[in-house]
């Protein structure tokens, strides 16, 4: 069966999983966390992990219930916004999969109710690549090794932190790198020669 908040294909099995989860909490409380992961959407923070498992005692179900039903109600709103599904269609698609009128109402009232601030932070989001969140350095040196037969030079450890936008459930990632001076050299010259194109471009675009 094909759903107008997936683009008109079929429902991934994993949302049909989810359905029968949050179906186990209550209406109130689907209601509650749907607006925590449209505020989260909107203004591009993450939720709080004490407002969860507050929702998860209360719901008596696991923390990764909860999460569940988190990615859920994201991928619902975030679908529904980007195909252009208004709540009446998308209450009807809901009820269709599974999930409790009470549930589909509650939910598609948040959407509803915050579908322009939705559409606008998915406008700006899809002209955007992953951001970088955090950069730390660090120098290694060592001085002796029973298993050098030589000093070798310092090495740069650069970590990296970054939001992929691509991956709802864990968006921040970390990776490191290492380089000796001369290709951190190399780096650091070609990040500067990066950034005066930018500069460039951009005063060319202030000018015209």
């Amino acid at each position: 069966m094909k759903f107008r908040f997936c683009g008109d294909l079929d429902c991934p099995d994993w949302v049909l999983a989810e359905i029968a989860t949050i179906s186990k909490i209550s209406s109130i409380k689907a209601r509650q966390l749907a607006s925590l992961v449209a505020q989260s959407i909107v203004t591009n923070e993450q939720l709080e992990n004490e407002k969860l498992e507050k929702l998860a005692n209360d719901s008596k179900l696991e923390i990764n219930d909860i999460k569940a039903c988190v990615a859920l109600i994201e991928f619902v709103l975030k679908c529904s916004t980007k195909h252009s599904c208004n709540g009446e269609t998308l209450s009807s698609e809901l009820q269709q999969l599974g999930l409790p009128k009470e549930h589909s109402t509650s939910i598609c009232k948040v959407f509803d109710d915050n579908q322009t601030k939705l559409e606008t932070c998915l406008k700006d989001a899809s002209l955007k690549l992953n951001s970088l969140e955090e950069v730390s350095w660090r120098v290694d040196y060592i001085f002796s090794s029973s298993l050098l037969n030589k000093i070798c030079e310092p090495m740069a450890n650069l970590k990296f932190r970054i939001n992929n936008i691509e991956n709802v459930h864990n968006p921040l990632e970390s990776f490191t790198i290492t380089l000796d001076s001369t290709k951190l050299k190399l780096l650091l010259h070609e990040l500067r020669q990066v950034r005066n194109l930018m500069d460039h471009y951009e005063a060319r675009i202030q000018y015209e």
